[in-house]
């Protein structure tokens, strides 16, 4: 409908819709449910106006909410999820939630229910680390910035659509990734803490057609 949730965090933690011409809309509060001690990390639109929420949350709401379009809690979404903060939300073609926390990948039922069809104990890991960074490709596949495989650091990893490990993707251009985005065409745009900004194939590999001005270098995180 063209309206923009904003998640803004000075002075207080809240969540505000704006209207098409910049006006607050005030058919939207979270009041109900929003205090001093919550914090957002990440909201993703749902196709039905619904809102997903990750961040943490008191009063026993655990670390992922559904909101409804007028902004009070679906009591209806109801999650079992590791008493840990999660920073990035995605949503599945199917509907399907997948969540990337300090505890690594999960992926949800679009009721909330864990599913239990991806393997989330595959050896991935974010010790000493903590991973904000996540993108669907358009097979399935999921990447991952900034985790441990086995105890070794990955600047990207990429999961098969059942959680485990896609070790086919070639890392040899991903050192020092900070963001990525997928394109629909699936190549992937990977920008580097050193300002680097370069594009992937699918599979991983460099795409030598892409030529960004290397004049103007900053460093890139989204």
């Amino acid at each position: 409908d063209g309206k923009a949730i904003v998640a803004e965090t000075y002075p207080n933690e809240r969540i505000v819709r704006w209207n098409q011409d910049a006006h607050v809309d005030h058919t939207f509060s979270t009041k109900s449910w929003l205090n001093d001690s919550t914090k957002i990390n990440d909201i993703l639109a749902l196709p039905d106006g619904k809102l997903l929420v990750a961040g943490y949350f008191t009063n026993n709401k655990g670390s992922l909410i559904k909101l409804l379009s007028d902004g009070k809690i679906d009591n209806t979404f109801n999650v079992v999820l590791p008493n840990l903060t999660h920073k990035k939300i995605l949503l599945q073609p199917d509907g399907k939630i997948i969540l990337l926390g300090s505890y690594g990948v999960i992926r949800l039922n679009p009721d909330g229910h864990t599913d239990n069809t991806f393997n989330s104990n595959n050896g991935v890991g974010f010790i000493n680390t903590y991973p904000t960074k996540m993108a669907l490709q358009p097979n399935g596949k999921i990447l991952v910035v900034g985790a441990t495989y086995n105890g070794i650091y990955k600047s990207l990893i990429r999961l098969n659509s059942d959680g485990s490990v896609d070790n086919t993707l070639d890392i040899t251009h991903t050192s020092g990734t900070s963001a990525i985005i997928v394109q629909s065409d699936g190549k992937i745009l990977v920008g580097k803490f050193t300002g680097n900004l370069i594009r992937l194939n699918p599979d991983g590999s460099l795409d030598n057609t892409f030529n960004p001005d290397t004049q103007h270098q900053l460093s890139v995180r989204w």
